[in-house]
């Protein structure tokens, strides 16, 4: 399927009212996680939630029984670089 210059310019006008969006102060606030981290990842398995997640340190391993109360869980240091 040949895409010519008008449908990638239409395209490209549709974008533009997301990228300005994008521009605004508004803060997100996550509603699963608050402890900061990147490259989270989350599997249930006979009624617990497993969460991974990494930091600059570390990477981490929560078990919770609730998907949304990651404060009360039970915390293991996965893997800890060497020095």
């Amino acid at each position: 399927m040949a895409i010519n210059a008008f449908s990638l310019l239409a395209l490209f006008a549709g974008l533009l009212p997301l990228a300005s969006a994008q521009n605004n102060s508004a803060t997100y606030t996550n509603p699963v996680l608050n402890k900061v981290g990147a490259d989270p990842f989350v599997l249930r398995d006979d009624g617990y939630y497993y969460m991974t997640y990494t930091t600059a340190t570390n990477i981490t391993i929560l078990k919770s029984t609730s998907l949304t109360d990651w404060d009360n869980a039970e915390v293991k240091l996965a893997f800890d670089p060497p020095v």
